[in-house]
């Protein structure tokens, strides 16, 4: 048996909070790859990256993102062991 109960409780909680913050994170990084972002991201960086269009802008982002395909997925890896741990510490309570 476990003694130290509230400590426990605490590391429970502080994975399981750390991790799903983390993996909310993940999911707009997934979002943002798949360009739900794009006019928003255009609206403030048309003047900086020289296009006039939202076409050439989002053209210009997918050649960008082709370079980076799983920039997601190291995040997402990290939050779902973060909440893994924690779901298995909780059934150790």
């Amino acid at each position: 048996a476990y003694k130290n109960w509230d400590l426990l409780i605490s590391y429970v909680d502080g994975l399981f909070i750390g991790g799903f913050s983390l993996f909310c994170i993940s999911l707009l990084i997934i979002l943002n790859h798949f360009g739900a972002f794009d006019t928003f991201a255009f609206v403030f960086n048309k003047k900086k990256e020289g296009c006039k269009t939202l076409y050439e802008y989002s053209e210009k982002v997918k050649e960008k993102r082709k370079k980076n395909k799983f920039d997601f997925i190291p995040p997402m890896v990290v939050s779902l062991v973060s909440i893994l741990i924690s779901i298995i510490l909780s059934l150790g309570i």
